[in-house]
């Protein structure tokens, strides 16, 4: 069902919502997700059971999150296995040798792969694992065979049963693991693709993410998704190309079906050691340090979407968080359109001026600039309104620069317009462009304030403005519409 779903979304091209997954949010996601990485490996470094950690910090038992998680660590570090602690050690030491080696013998090496290849080796070769004879003071390491040991086997094809009661009882479910997979996966997907200055296409990732469950459900699998441990690793490693994820799970089969008995034998800290290193790289300070002195909203999203991520226990809610504090924003920019004064100079031109306040002459032009949609309409209305009650006699709105004009925006200009035809007063719009007049010609705008009233888009700069400016002179009388107050007619 989760397979069917991200198909469905792919296909109708929902993807394209991913554009409110900001920069901000993914450095955010990115560098606290690095940090969860290694807080949630470090135990395993350390030589210590998660469940062996301490449970309760002065009384009280916290949730499990990256913050708490690590105080928990520490709490517990004196129970460190001294030999884990120096596995994990010579992990991240030789991980970081063979990558300063990597452009000094010319060819990409596989970092963690050999790193971890060779200390399973070395574990092994010594028989470092629990009850070995290689165990002494230092104590033993425990292996990935403790945890389950690995089967020489592999799935059965097995075709799923379909139960129309099932079906809706699970629907629910399927659409929230799907949903949150899938916004994961595709932040994970942005934001490696921005780093290796490839495009990325959501709906495909969409695609391929519900082929890939679809496949699962046919051998008795997870659910999956994106991954940021295991995908930073196969960046790291050096993947260009897709090819990658084939080729790593032809290894994996590998493994399972012809090396099973040796991968029983990597120690749980040489992985837990990789994964810290790969966590440590996800941290970009620089980038972080660059957007919190960018704009405020950016700093927001940034530092929401970063805390909530050391704070929730599912990674999904807090880059659902930031996606939601990155919305709101965008909202609150669209509903931000701004009005600038539009003031006759001596020699006939415009000069565009801040409109703090009604500008109170006869004749004033206005510059419309922004989104125009049902948010604003309200305060826009109000702000006409109040620009004829500082006594203007003829308001030229420049519609150049504003877009997107919706019924109810169209409606509280109505209602400016006749604000003004009750108070034997005029309201001109000037700069409308094809889009935008067939919207007032829709809403019975046209036809209300008379064509005359609307000077249409022309490709002369400000060639619609001047001539609206001169009719509405010659509305009010030209002894009258100059030299009053303020200059804006």
């Amino acid at each position: 069902m989760i397979g069917v779903i991200q198909l469905l979304a792919g296909g109708l091209r929902l993807g394209s919502f991913t554009r409110f997954v900001s920069e901000p949010v993914l450095t955010g996601f990115t560098t606290g997700a690095g940090i969860y990485i290694a807080v949630n490996q470090l135990p395993a470094v350390l030589g210590i059971e998660k469940v062996d950690l301490v449970a309760d910090l002065w009384g009280w038992v916290p949730p499990h999150n990256a913050l708490f998680d690590l105080v928990r660590t520490v709490a517990s570090a004196g129970n460190s296995n001294l030999l884990a602690v120096a596995m994990g050690a010579a992990t991240f030491g030789l991980v970081r040798a063979l990558q300063w080696a990597e452009p000094r013998v010319g060819h990409r090496i596989p970092a963690p792969f050999v790193t971890v290849a060779l200390l399973a080796l070395v574990a092994y070769l010594l028989d470092l694992g629990e009850g070995g004879p290689g165990e002494g003071q230092l104590g033993a390491l425990r292996l990935v065979r403790d945890i389950e040991p690995i089967a020489r086997e592999l799935p059965n094809l097995v075709l799923p049963t379909f139960d129309l009661t099932r079906l809706g009882e699970l629907l629910g479910a399927a659409l929230a693991i799907g949903l949150l997979g899938a916004v994961e996966a595709i932040a994970i997907g942005k934001l490696l693709a921005a780093r290796a200055g490839h495009p990325f296409d959501a709906n495909r990732q969409l695609i391929g993410e519900g082929m890939c469950n679809l496949g699962a459900g046919l051998v008795g699998g997870f659910a999956s998704s994106g991954s940021f441990t295991r995908t930073a690793v196969n960046f790291e490693a050096g993947a260009v190309t897709r090819m990658s994820v084939i080729y790593s799970g032809v290894l994996v089969l590998a493994i399972v079906w012809l090396l099973a008995p040796a991968a029983n034998y990597i120690p749980l800290a040489v992985l837990g050691g990789t994964l810290v290193h790969i966590g440590l790289k996800l941290v970009n300070v620089a980038r972080m340090r660059w957007l919190m002195q960018t704009t405020p909203a950016d700093r927001t999203a940034l530092l929401v979407t970063f805390f909530a991520v050391l704070g929730a226990t599912h990674l999904e809610y807090a880059l659902l968080l930031g996606v939601g504090v990155s919305i709101f924003q965008a909202l609150r920019r669209a509903e931000g359109f701004n009005l600038e004064l539009l003031a006759e100079g001596p020699n006939g031109h415009l000069v565009e001026l801040p409109l703090d306040a009604p500008p109170g002459g006869r004749v004033v032009a206005i510059d419309l600039q922004g989104e125009l949609f049902f948010a604003g309409a309200e305060l826009l209305e109000q702000r006409l309104k109040a620009i004829y009650d500082s006594g203007t006699q003829a308001l030229v709105l420049r519609l150049s620069h504003a877009y997107n004009l919706d019924a109810t925006c169209a409606e509280a200009i109505a209602q400016v317009a006749r604000y003004a035809r009750a108070r034997d007063r005029h309201l001109i719009l000037a700069g409308v462009k094809p889009g935008m007049y067939g919207t007032l010609e829709r809403a019975g705008l046209v036809r209300e304030m008379g064509a005359d009233a609307i000077f249409r888009h022309e490709p002369l700069l400000l060639g619609a403005t001047l001539k609206a400016l001169a009719h509405a002179h010659a509305l009010v009388g030209k002894g009258q519409g100059r030299g009053t107050g303020r200059p804006g007619g």
